[in-house]
């Protein structure tokens, strides 16, 4: 392969020859295609060819996270789960779905935890389990151990053998192609962040830091983390789930070079009680009648921003990171004064500038300027 950069597409076909044989292998993004749709394309596609060769065609179409999803359904019964073994070694009554209820101890969580990983390869972060210390959580690491390539994307692949990389953090509405029109560096690998509930599923995160949690886990499926991260690009939402990431990064030792927010104030106070919020905000209205084509696809918007707006609502920051924070805000959108709180986050130097363009136009502002470089 040619080690220059390449962009991901949300659909891609290669064609391998090998012997007599020609063999079709799609990948293609859940959130744009469904394995139906690729699986006509390549029954089509195979015709054609069939016609102009006299080479069989073998196709051979996958999904990039089906086989987490058949995980998923395997771990229904979990006393067939392959971690059982395990739970029933650190639980005195391994019968209870419960770490702790069960009669585990902390110090044995600990011991259980670093089993899983040693003997599994099954990551399952320590702030995740005691949270929820359960056959759920266990269960939704597991899937995710397995690939959920579907919660990042590779838009662009880097030169080189450890080439540096690049994260980005999208909206609201939670898929990573938003930044596929942004400018990235030649040369770096760049990977873009997906939310579950946006590719519709009910993934059992119910806050900001068990979204943070999930996303390493997923990236963790397929490889270890980076030494180190360039930039951290996060646009709105994105901001606050960069943030945990990145306090999750530097725990583990990965080194992060700066942290780029776009237009989202910090959230240094904790919230109110209320209830759940049910109603979605004129704005985010809007763009569901803007984005979607039938009433089962509003249903399906509406359901993701409400999650998501819920989680905003509920977050509390905490904590700081030890990178320096670039802020671009719009002159018409948030409080200033919650934009400057990102000072009393970071460490290091935290800077400021306001950009002549409107929050949902974010995109196409930095498609026309090129992309930040700090």
């Amino acid at each position: 392969g040619s080690s220059t950069s390449r962009p991901r597409l949300p659909l891609t076909l290669y064609l391998e020859t090998i012997n007599e044989n020609v063999f079709l292998r799609w990948e293609f993004d859940s959130g744009y295609f469904s394995q139906s749709v690729v699986q006509e394309l390549s029954q089509a596609f195979s015709r054609v060819l069939n016609k102009l060769a006299e080479s069989p065609v073998v196709p051979a179409p996958f999904r990039l996270h089906e086989a987490s999803n058949a995980q998923m359904m395997g771990l229904a019964k979990e006393s067939e789960a392959p971690w059982r073994a395990l739970w029933n070694t650190y639980v005195p009554d391994p019968t209870h779905s419960h770490f702790f209820h069960g009669g585990g101890t902390s110090l044995k969580a600990l011991l259980f935890l670093k089993a899983l990983k040693e003997t599994q390869d099954l990551n399952v972060p320590p702030a995740a389990f005691f949270r929820t210390p359960n056959w759920e959580t266990i269960g939704r690491y597991a899937a995710l151990s397995t690939s959920r390539q579907d919660l990042f994307w590779e838009l662009q692949s880097g030169e080189g053998p450890e080439p540096k990389e690049d994260w980005y953090f999208p909206p609201i509405m939670g898929l990573g192609l938003v930044f596929n029109t942004y400018p990235k560096p030649n040369g770096h690998r760049s990977i873009a962040f997906n939310y579950p509930a946006s590719l519709g599923e009910q993934t059992p995160y119910d806050s900001i830091e068990g979204l943070a949690d999930l996303l390493l886990a997923a990236y963790q499926s397929m490889g270890p983390l980076p030494r180190s991260i360039g930039q951290v690009v996060a646009y709105s939402m994105g901001g606050i789930v960069a943030f945990e990431v990145i306090k999750r990064l530097e725990q583990a030792g990965t080194i992060v070079e700066s942290l780029v927010i776009w237009d989202k104030p910090a959230q240094k106070f904790a919230p109110l009680p209320s209830e759940s919020i049910t109603t979605l905000r004129p704005a985010l209205t809007a763009l569901v009648e803007q984005l979607t084509e039938d009433d089962q696809e509003r249903v399906e918007a509406v359901s993701t921003l409400l999650k998501h707006e819920n989680l905003i609502e509920q977050y509390h920051q905490q904590g700081k990171v030890h990178c320096p924070i670039h802020v671009y805000h719009c002159p018409d959108g948030f409080d200033p004064q919650t934009m400057e709180d990102w000072q009393e986050f970071s460490s290091e130097s935290v800077t400021f500038e306001s950009i002549a363009t409107e929050h949902d136009e974010i995109p196409a502002y930095w498609q026309k300027k090129g992309a930040v470089n700090r």
